[in-house]
Formats: structure tokens, C-alpha cells, sequence
């Protein structure tokens, strides 16, 4: 949901609509590089953010902070599009309305470029490496998908509304972003993280969720926590030898209706 969108400073539509606002070419080709300066700083700053706070919350922030910046974008281009006046000429003359709106799309990008790494890294732990490709082909389908069919809205609306309908499809790009942060945060709430340490000898394991809350059992204990291993996961647990061995699952934690249950 979040390719569905114009609210991308390399977008070919909302670099069209500045255009046509008379924006500046110098202004746009810093607001550009200013969105390409942010991805890199959301890029980069992830291990260290998810060393610390754990990956699947700071994937949530990140994606979080997309939500509530396109958010702002959106408030910013509705609410002030009537405000006269443009800003000093070290600014290209941009109209006043443009800046936090410009500005909140940049900061978007942080949140965008931070979601989409913990994305990957997630995608990698989590899915079978013997399905890897075909997982992975999936979602660049439906990413390829969001962005046709935003594309094809745009054809729609600009042809019925004019440059009036930019507006709308930045309220239809809010709502891509707020959806796909709604399925994330289900997913969380639904699928707990779990880290297992088998023994050398037996069912040997300790558990901890992504709570910080844990459990252990011996070897001739049962677990509730019944699990099996990804591809790579078992690899691990073989190459570790006699020792201590730990990796981590997810885990359904849902009203058993949900599950099919």
C-alpha cells in the first residue's frame, strides 16, 4: 500500500503538479535531493534504532512516522492552498502553502527508506529461504500493482478534476499509508516474537517473547509453544554442533477464530 502513493519527491506526478504551480526548478531540484538525503538518513539509521529498541517496533515507528508526515502533507496542501503570497526569492518564490507541505513529504521519506529496510531484513529471518524467490516476487507484483493503479487513478481524476484533483489523490495516498500501518501494527498485535536457545541435550529451550517476558523448559517438559524451523534455521542449528543454539520464531497469538481455529 505505501507504493500507492504521489507522495514521493521523485514522483512523476506530484514533480508534474509543482511544475504546473510554478514551482521554482531550483527549489524542486532541492526539494529532490533533500528527499534523496532523507532516505539515506532512514536507511542508515535503522540497526542502530533496531539494536536498541528491537526491529518489529522500530519497523512500526518508521512506518509510523510515514503515516503521520503524509498526514501532515495532506492537512498542509488542503488548508493552506488559499493562503496568498510567495516566500522570498531565496526560496525560488515558492507560494507559502507548498512549505510544509514540500517539508513534510521530505521527512516522510526518513520513515518510508527506515520502513523499508526492517521490511527486507523481517522478510529474510521470517520466510523459508526455499520460498524466498517466490515470496519475494510476490511482493514486487503487488508493489508494481499499488503503483500502476495509482497511476491509473491519477489518468482518472486529473482528467475529470483537472490540477483540483491533485488534492484528492494526496488524501488517497494517506490513506494507502495509514492502511499499510494498520496491517502492520495487527500483524504485531497478532504474532508475538519469540526467542528459543536449544540445549545440547534434548527439548532443552528458553523462550522470550518480543514483550521481554520468558519462559523455559526442561527436556522432558511439553512446550505450548510448538514450532518448526525455517530452512536456514535448521542449517543453523546443525552447523552450532553440541551447543547452546538460539534463533527465533513468531507465533500466533490471536483469537483462535482468526486462525481458523
Amino acid at each position: 500500500m505505501v507504493f500507492f502513493t504521489v507522495l514521493s519527491s521523485h514522483d512523476v506526478v506530484l514533480t508534474a503538479y509543482l511544475s504546473q504551480v510554478g514551482l521554482h526548478p531550483m527549489v524542486l531540484s532541492s526539494f529532490r535531493a533533500l528527499g534523496a538525503a532523507a532516505g539515506v538518513l532512514g536507511a542508515t539509521s535503522f540497526d542502530l534504532m533496531a539494536e536498541a529498541h528491537g526491529m518489529r517496533k522500530v519497523t512500526g515507528s518508521f512506518l509510523t512516522m510515514q503515516a503521520g508526515t503524509c498526514l501532515i502533507a495532506a492537512l498542509a496542501l488542503g488548508s493552506q492552498q488559499g493562503v496568498p503570497g510567495r516566500a522570498p526569492a531565496w526560496l525560488g518564490g515558492t507560494p507559502w502553502y507548498l512549505l510544509p507541505f514540500l517539508g513534510a513529504i521530505v521527512i516522510s521519506r526518513v520513515g518510508l527508506y527506515g520502513f523499508d529496510v526492517g521490511f527486507s531484513t523481517l522478510s529474510q529471518g521470517l520466510v523459508d529461504e526455499r520460498h524466498r524467490g517466490t515470496v519475494g516476487g510476490v511482493t514486487q507484483s503487488l508493489c508494481a500493482l499499488a503503483t500502476l493503479c495509482m497511476y491509473v487513478t491519477t489518468s482518472a481524476v486529473t482528467t475529470i478534476f483537472g490540477t483540483a484533483g491533485f488534492e484528492m489523490l494526496v488524501w488517497a495516498s494517506t490513506a494507502a499509508v495509514a492502511i499499510a500501518l494498520l496491517t502492520y501494527w495487527t500483524w504485531c498485535m497478532l504474532y508475538h516474537e519469540h526467542e528459543h536457545i536449544h540445549g545440547s541435550e534434548g527439548n532443552v529451550y528458553a523462550i522470550e517473547d518480543d514483550s521481554g517476558h520468558g519462559h523455559s523448559h526442561g527436556s522432558t517438559g511439553q512446550s505450548k509453544h510448538d514450532h518448526v524451523h525455517t530452512a536456514q534455521q535448521e542449517k543453523s542449528l546443525k552447523a552450532d554442533g553440541q551447543g547452546w543454539r538460539k534463533h527465533r520464531h513468531v507465533h500466533y497469538h490471536g483469537p483462535l477464530w482468526m486462525a481458523g481455529g
